[in-house]
This record gives structure tokens, sequence and C-alpha cells, in this order.
């Protein structure tokens, strides 16, 4: 099957891979471990997913921090083609660079081989490594 054909195969089904913000009727997948979908305050402008067949493949949930794109979370469903992560990440940051976002950071766990292929990514582009840190979650105090 040539190239032309497999697209329009791929659009004709529903199969070509679509990056886009995440919706509020959507569902993170359990095995992405994001976390914040059960504090129910998700900000969908800043979760972009990447989808095939109507099925989240990956997604990337990240936050605007004075100026930066700040990554929380990257993830991918294990039985996907390793190129969708670069087209999930490159679409990412392409609409962040257009809302005026000039930089990202993140954290992330280099024994995750997603999270390792981002690492490579940043660094790729002159990211630096910084460690070491120790990340600390909280609830605010008082009622919540």
């Amino acid at each position: 099957m040539s190239t032309a054909e497999q697209i329009v195969l791929e659009v004709i089904t529903g199969g070509r891979p679509v990056i886009r913000n995440l919706r509020p009727a959507d569902v993170i997948p359990p095995e992405f471990e994001v976390g914040f979908e059960r504090l129910g305050k998700l900000d969908y402008d800043w979760i972009w997913v990447i989808e095939r067949y109507g099925v989240i493949d990956g997604c990337i949930v990240a936050a605007p921090c004075h100026g930066i794109a700040f990554v929380y979370r990257v993830a991918m469903r294990k039985d996907v083609p390793k190129t969708l992560l670069r087209k999930l990440i490159y679409g990412a940051l392409k609409d962040a660079k257009a809302r005026g976002v000039v930089g990202m950071m993140t954290f992330l766990d280099p024994s995750v081989p997603v999270q390792l292929k981002l690492k490579k990514l940043l660094v790729s582009w002159g990211g630096n490594v910084s460690v070491p840190h120790e990340v600390v979650g909280s609830r605010l105090p008082g009622r919540n």
C-alpha cells in the first residue's frame, strides 16, 4: 500500500492521529496515572491528547507558569506506535508556543520509557538536567 493510500485509509477509518485539547466528556485512561482528574479541577486548555479511532492513545498534562509550560505528566498507551509520542509532544508544544510560551520545564522519572524519551528530546534541544531535587506536594492548610 502506498503512503497516499495509507493516509486516505487512516482518514476514512479515523486512524489518522489527531492532537487536540482534552474535552470535558473525555476520560483519561487510568493506566496513564495522571492524578489530577480525581481532583475535578482539570484545565482542559493545557491537556493535550493524541487520538486515533476515537481512542485516546496518549496525553500531556501541563500548566502555564510565568511564560513557560510546566509539564506534569506525559503518558502513552503501551501498544501504540512509538512515533505517536513525538507527534504528541511537537503538537502540544506548537500550540503552547502559539499561546506565547517561550520554554518548558518538567520533572520526570527516567525509569519510565516515555518519560526517558521526553528527557532525551529536551536535552537534545539544549535542556539542562538538574539534580538532586525532591518533589513535595500538600493540600493547603485549613478546610478543603
